[in-house]
């Protein structure tokens, strides 16, 4: 069995759930980590995406920046499909309202922003190859609702989930992924692949134990 997540149904569903339990969201512009202590938390959650490439207190010269394309279309098609072979990475993934996405590419060239049309036939035929009797290798046999286009943090070294106190903040940091370029500019598979929702629950639990060594240190909850 396999699990999609709609990121258009998820995010609103998990921020209302967040909200009932009592979490506030509050947009702030922080040109580093020292700029929210002022809020008055006991730990910080540093999970700022792209943040701890330019954050003046941290400054992680591991940190990058990935382009990333992929299609919507319409499609009945049910199955998920994904192949990594060292050098491109393809995908179908299916959702609940008769679309599908396909992808996929991961672009140092964050500078463009725009539809790459280019990259699209590059993946219908990827995807072709691996499942001819289901996709067409051709981009006019397609009914193209939407696309995502979208500037990617990665981390070289691979995820940073430590704590750290600095400057009289409590600080836990949760960045950075490894990802799989495949656009065939000759740079290697880094680790493992993008997949923020995949990965973010393992990584919230990580967070937790760390956040409880701040709060509680002698392993005990004070009551």
């Amino acid at each position: 069995m396999t699990i999609v997540v709609n990121p258009h149904i998820f995010m609103p569903w998990l921020k209302r759930n967040l909200e009932s339990s009592g979490v506030k969201f509050r947009r702030m512009d922080l040109d580093s980590l020292s700029d929210a202590h002022h809020l008055g938390h006991d730990v910080l959650i540093n999970a700022t995406g792209e943040g701890p490439k330019y954050l003046s207190d941290i400054k992680d010269q591991n940190m990058d920046l990935l382009r990333g394309q992929t299609m919507i279309i319409k499609s009945g098609y049910k199955k998920s499909f994904m192949r990594d072979d060292g050098n491109t990475y393809t995908y179908v993934i299916p959702r609940l309202d008769g679309t599908v996405i396909l992808g996929g590419i991961r672009d140092p060239d964050v500078e463009n922003t725009e539809v790459d049309i280019e990259i699209d036939k590059d993946i219908v035929t990827r995807i072709n190859r691996s499942l001819p009797e289901h996709f067409s290798a051709d981009l006019a046999d397609y009914e193209v609702v939407g696309h995502n286009v979208g500037i990617r943090p990665y981390r070289s070294s691979g995820m940073r989930i430590e704590k750290e106190t600095k400057n009289g903040q409590n600080i836990v940091h949760a960045y950075g992924k490894w990802y799989v370029v495949s656009n065939n500019l000759g740079l290697r598979d880094t680790g493992i692949t993008g997949g923020g929702f995949i990965y973010s629950f393992g990584v919230a639990r990580e967070v937790v134990k760390l956040v409880d060594e701040f709060l509680f240190p002698d392993g005990k909850a004070r009551i």
